[in-house]
């Protein structure tokens, strides 16, 4: 994560704060959940005490959230046919694909958790985790039980979502089929011992989760105290800001980004700010949707923009008329640029600020209030 992270949430460069490898407080619950909270669960779901509990947990499928889809069909075959192993099995959906599955009937003696039971406590109780490219791998492989990663529709997820990790990265058992599936699942419930491949995963990707991440981060956060911490050393690059905006003419959209995709300066961080209208042109959309540039970060600002009601008359204003009537108005103008550049970009201080959209009264103030390093 701290690698991905940072180019993931376009901060690379820019972020101004510390990040520190602390461990998930989340997994805390995981790693520290206690034989009567484990009863507890158990007899909240009604899982049988004597059998094993295999818990299939996936995530979403589709190019974005909002075109988000799932093949029942499939989903229904691979519980029938876990159904019939003689253990508990639970399914959890994912929250984005869960209104999808409203209308699929879920096998009788499948269990379907309620959703005030965290994700994390289910991973607690669980013997063999089947999931697919879901990062709740990372959040099991603390517990040394069996995982097993359940690719079958690997193509097309990596054509549509792309992949964080190599097939040869996943530290559990790989199957694409049903029959690979159901074999793997009934080899685990008897040999469930972790192999040198899986405790290298655990070491690689989760050394920091030893139960006590929650109390590191409020010790931290809340308190300054840094001990036993480790943070990331920060990266210090030549920063540049293209405030792109809306910039409506095409030829000279379509200019600029071919010009950014050839960006090879590597000690160059380059931000782009769009407006969120660029998303609804189609062109634009997919000639942006071309930039793959591990140096450039993408922020997209709303239209909205936080103002008290004196700020959002002088903003009226000056964009009616193109002046201020005194010097009160001029300030309150200013004051709502500055806290709007400080809640886009924090506290960066960029190198070198360029204006593509001087015909913006937005754009030429909001960069005029952007932080220049000296």
């Amino acid at each position: 994560m701290a690698e991905k992270q940072p180019k993931s949430y376009s901060i690379r460069g820019i972020h101004s704060g510390d990040i520190a490898k602390i461990g998930y407080p989340r997994i805390d619950v995981t790693v520290n959940m206690t034989m009567k909270e484990k009863r507890h669960i158990s007899t909240t779901l009604g899982l049988d005490i004597d059998k094993k509990i295999v818990l299939y947990v996936p995530t979403w499928r589709g190019e974005t959230k909002a075109a988000n889809r799932f093949d029942g069909t499939q989903l229904i075959s691979d519980l029938k046919t876990l159904a019939k192993l003689n253990v508990n099995v639970i399914f959890r959906g994912h929250p984005i694909s869960n209104r999808l599955l409203k209308d699929i009937n879920i096998p009788k003696n499948v269990i379907i958790p309620p959703p005030d039971i965290l994700t994390n406590e289910l991973l607690g109780i669980a013997d063999v985790v089947i999931s697919d490219y879901s990062s709740v791998f990372f959040d099991f492989l603390v517990t040394n039980r069996p995982i097993i990663h359940y690719l079958y529709d690997l193509e097309t997820y990596k054509r549509e979502r792309g992949l964080n990790l190599s097939e040869e990265e996943l530290p559990g058992t790989i199957v694409k089929n049903t029959e690979e599936l159901l074999e793997a699942v009934e080899n685990h419930l008897v040999n469930d011992a972790p192999n040198d491949h899986y405790l290298k995963g655990k070491q690689r990707f989760c050394p920091y989760d030893d139960g006590k991440s929650t109390e590191r981060v409020v010790a931290w956060f809340f308190f300054g105290d840094q001990t036993d911490i480790e943070f990331v050393k920060p990266i210090k690059n030549t920063t540049t800001l293209y405030l792109i905006g809306e910039l409506k003419n095409q030829k000279l959209f379509s200019s600029l980004v071919n010009e950014i995709k050839d960006i090879k300066d590597h000690d160059n961080i380059v931000s782009l700010l769009f407006s969120n209208t660029v998303s609804k042109n189609t062109t634009k959309r997919k000639l942006v949707a071309n930039i793959d540039n591990p140096n450039i970060n993408f922020i997209v600002h709303d239209k909205n923009m936080p103002t008290t009601i004196e700020e959002a008359f002088a903003i009226h204003h000056f964009n009616k008329y193109g002046s201020f009537v005194d010097d009160r108005m001029r300030a309150y103008y200013n004051t709502a640029f500055k806290r709007e550049s400080r809640r886009i970009f924090g506290d960066t201080h960029f190198n070198e600020v360029q204006n593509f959209d001087e015909k913006s009264y937005f754009y030429k103030s909001l960069g005029s209030n952007v932080s220049i390093s000296k």
